[in-house]
């Protein structure tokens, strides 16, 4: 897969695709294969004919012939390597046009590993870019992607794919600059996959040696590698490097490939000198060519733990060698946050830096011997030195090594990282500027002495010291961003238990946060704020709830200052529901439940093997509302309706309808009587036990609710039958349109999201509790309820557009005419509330609804409220009649 790009907010864009794209391709092989002698996934025979199917349409701009031609040439610039023996053949074009409505069986078996063979490997001209819009949402800056899709019995390559997006092109990608996507994309086509040499230096400015230092200075533009994730416009990627033409030659090599050239290999080591660590990545660098002559590879990407393999060297070349993190991009190999500085192969000083130095910018000059393979090229990461500064800079973080196991909240960690804004995470570091109660309960498990907008690259000093029995972590002096202030605090941690000091020296800071948190793995993400001052002379025991946290501001300074806090962290959390593995065994629970306290902590343990049920009793008339509220499994949930003790018929099924693909289900209950509620992980949508890891906490909320819940998506209207003839400015009604955005409409829905006057009086006969640019799709529900003599329908905890807020209210329609709307807690500051008979209705001015009524139904009576006077009905009733 490559990206474009152009601007920083399009490389971000791009990253985005990379994360959540199914076939990430890393440096080095594309895929491995244990039934290949050096566990390559490669065409057989040398890669001798790799065949391939041209689309029969055009290519943005290109005409057919154009872009098979184009198509030809690109892969004429892998076969004319010379020391490969990788050829192409065209096999006749595709039997018939592929576009958006009939592309999905080309792209099964890459994203689906369906491995049906159809005698065909097509290249895709995606005329339009209509395809990639279906695939990846529209602007989504992807430019195409291949790879091998179909597989012998051995795991050979036997039929290939690739999809090339002309719609960049018509947007106006380069076309000179589309044939370096091309020939990227026929080198993951070939078994190739991303490599990062040189691209970092010219996208993120990074160093050519191991950062900071800038060895060689800074790559031309024309240096940037083939198989980097992204493409530049007037780049050269349209021609191969010394890296991409080395791994080709690796996969399909010449007969004197390997005794005309040389090779480096060796193992990436934690500190320990002896754990060898997959996902770092390596560069040789001839020192006389530093970015013609350079090759890379991750360790761990030929299926060996932390080994790697550098070839196509030069015979009698020098050249150094030096880990490098990875920045961006998508990689089958997952790259890993070094623990460490990057630093060069240094020879007989390498070390962990602790015990005997080891300068990350020394290097040798190791000299290339064709056909003699040089080993033992084996980089120990440096660690850093306790009571030295760590170069966390400005909103960064390092890793460390810990000297024990410190177990945090049933998970065990070796290492620890320590953030510049003020707090220690675990597993993953945690260098958000911003602090958040959200980012606190949902992210790493994280030790926050004062999680602010810090900035140790303007003062003070953030250092560490350590023992067997014990590890501190101490901010020293530290200002807030840019440079205000001094904070002082330390953060200890001890061997063998779970227990955490904070002590706190001067503050100076106005906001931010403190506390404990055991991350989303283990919070609910419900857990309220404490006032941490009431806890100076008692421990704060984590087992009562798995964040204990407080938000400073303005209106409640930080007021720690000279104290010590102290955590006790409890080595594990029980699901004290189970037994509940079978629906005979289901867990009785009375409605509303949810699963949000401690000591109602559920969790799927182990996945695959776990089906958690519970049995209630419903009425008929409501509907069931069941779904997961947070949690780091990927749900699943069932509905079974009993038919006896013990037995019951699955009703509905959900994977991820509700927020942040967990799942909901909503679904009216069809007879008064016993139900269960299911819970797995994806794929066991039949609960038999059989769905994925991982396993771990899930919050589980189920409720009934009078009526039906309405399906409505953002901007979104639907239609519902009143249940009696409506009188309303002059007319009688039978039906009624919902609208999402907070209003009702006669006669015809309206989606319009922005709440104008114009359109209030316009528009079609209208009842507005609040109309506003709401959401039901991103949270909360619209329900409706009534009989013969009313209807009411419900906005419960709605939120506006990407607000995350909530909003709640309802309106009853009564059968004499009248209307009542009442109103909850609002979060929504702006909008418009009121009644019109619409069609180009008089405008008679704003009314001032807070001033309570009863107000006239018919005609038109309305408040548009906006920012600078803020929304004044909550918590109140207005009555129309």
């Amino acid at each position: 897969m490559k990206a474009s790009k152009q601007t920083a907010s399009f490389v971000a864009a791009c990253l985005m695709i990379f994360a959540g794209f199914p076939m990430s391709f890393a440096g080095g092989p594309l895929n491995l294969n244990p039934e290949d002698p050096d566990n390559f996934e490669r065409w057989a025979g040398g890669g001798a004919g790799i065949s391939f199917n041209p689309d029969r349409g055009g290519l943005g701009p290109q005409s057919s012939a154009q872009a098979i031609a184009n198509t030809e040439a690109a892969f004429m610039v892998w076969q004319d390597v010379a020391t490969s023996t990788a050829t192409y053949t065209n096999e006749g074009r595709m039997p018939f046009d592929v576009n958006e409505n009939n592309f999905a069986p080309f792209a099964e078996n890459l994203f689906f590993g369906t491995n049906v063979s159809d005698g065909l490997s097509p290249i895709v001209y995606d005329q339009n870019g209509a395809i990639f819009a279906a695939l990846f949402g529209p602007d989504s800056g992807v430019l195409g992607f291949a790879s091998p899709d179909t597989f012998d019995a051995n795991g050979v390559p036997i039929e290939g794919v690739s999809f090339l997006n002309g719609g960049a092109m018509l947007d106006g990608f380069p076309a000179a600059d589309f044939f370096g996507v091309q020939v990227h994309e026929f080198g993951h086509y070939s078994g190739m996959a991303h490599t990062v040499v040189n691209g970092q230096s010219v996208l993120f400015g990074d160093a050519s040696g191991p950062s900071p230092f800038n060895t060689y200075g800074d790559s031309p533009l024309n240096q940037v590698e083939t198989m980097y994730p992204f493409i530049f416009e007037d780049g050269g990627q349209g021609t191969l490097h010394q890296d991409e033409i080395a791994f080709i030659s690796v996969l399909y090599p010449a007969a004197r490939y390997f005794a005309d050239s040389g090779s480096f290999s060796g193992t990436i080591l934690a500190l320990n000198g002896s754990t060898p660590l997959t996902g770092v990545n390596v560069i040789a660098r001839n020192v006389a060519g530093p970015f013609e002559d350079a090759v890379s590879a991750i360790s761990g990407d030929r299926g060996e733990t932390g080994d790697y393999t550098l070839n196509g060297l030069t015979q009698g070349e020098s050249y150094t060698v030096h880990i490098d993190g990875i920045l961006a991009g998508g990689f089958s190999t997952p790259p890993i946050l070094l623990p460490g500085p990057e630093e060069f192969f240094n020879g007989a000083s390498e070390s962990d830096n602790i015990g005997r130095a080891d300068d990350p910018g020394d290097s040798v000059a190791l000299v290339a011997h064709a056909g003699t393979p040089t080993t033992g090229i084996d980089v120990i990461l440096n660690g850093f030195r306790p009571g030295g500064a760590l170069p966390v800079g400005d909103d960064g973080f390092v890793e460390l090594s810990l000297p024990f196991s410190f177990r945090m909240c049933g998970q065990r960690f070796d290492s620890v990282f320590v953030n510049a804004n003020g707090n220690l995470t675990f597993g993953a570091p945690g260098s958000g500027l911003s602090e958040s109660d959200q980012a606190f309960l949902g992210g790493p498990p994280r030790i926050a002495g004062l999680w602010d907008d810090l900035n140790p690259a303007a003062g003070g000093t953030v250092t560490f010291g350590q023992n067997p029995k014990a590890f501190t972590a101490r901010y020293i002096g530290v200002p807030e961003f840019p440079g205000t202030g001094a904070n002082s605090f330390e953060i200890t941690l001890r061997e063998g238990s779970s227990r955490i000091n904070v002590r706190y020296g001067a503050l100076s800071a106005g906001d931010g946060l403190a506390g404990a948190s055991c991350g989303g793995a283990v919070t609910s993400g419900f857990e309220p704020a404490i006032d941490l001052s009431d806890f100076s002379a008692r421990r704060v025991e984590l087992s009562r709830q798995p964040a204990a946290y407080e938000i400073f501001d303005e209106d409640n300074p930080p007021d720690l200052a000279n104290l010590l806090l102290r955590y006790s962290g409890v080595t594990n959390y029980q699901d004290r529901l189970e037994p509940n593995n079978g629906i005979g065994a289901a867990r009785p629970i009375a409605l509303p439940f949810d699963t949000i306290p401690v000591h109602k902590f559920t969790e799927i343990d182990p996945a695959g093997r776990d089906v958690d049920y519970f049995r209630f009793h419903a009425q008929a008339g409501t509907t069931l509302i069941a779904q997961i509220l947070s949690g780091g499994i990927d749900s699943v949930l069932g509905l079974y309706q009993m038919s006896a003790p013990g037995s019951g018929t699955l009703i509905a099924v959900d994977d991820d309808s509700g927020g942040g693909l967990l799942s909901r289900l909503i679904v009216p209950i069809p007879a008064t009587g016993a139900f269960a509620l299911a819970v797995s992980t994806f794929p066991d949508v039949d609960f038999t036990g059989d769905g994925f890891p991982p396993g771990g906490r899930y919050v589980l909320d189920v409720f009934t609710v009078e009526g039906t819940v309405l399906s409505l998506g953002d901007d979104d209207t639907i239609n519902r039958p009143i249940g009696f003839t409506f009188p309303y400015q002059g007319r009688n009604w039978s039906d009624v349109w919902v609208n999402s955005n907070g209003n009702l409409t006669f006669g015809t829905g309206d989606t319009t999201f922005l709440a104008s006057v114009d359109d209030l009086l316009d528009g079609p006969p209208r009842i507005a509790p609040l109309w506003d640019d709401l959401s039901p799709d991103q949270g909360g529900m619209v329900m409706a309820a009534g009989d013969a003599s009313a209807l009411t329908v419900t906005f419960m905890n709605v939120p506006q557009f990407a607000a995350g807020d909530s909003n709640n209210f309802s309106v009853t329609l009564n059968a004499d005419g009248s209307v009542l709307i009442h109103y909850g807690e609002v979060d929504a500051i702006d909008g418009l509330s009121g009644v019109t008979e619409g069609r180009r209705a008089a405008d008679p001015g704003e009314s001032d609804l807070s001033a309570g009524g009863p107000f006239p139904v018919s005609g038109t009576t309305y408040q548009h409220f906006d920012e600078g006077d803020g929304f004044d009905l909550e918590n109140s009733v207005l009555v129309f009649e």
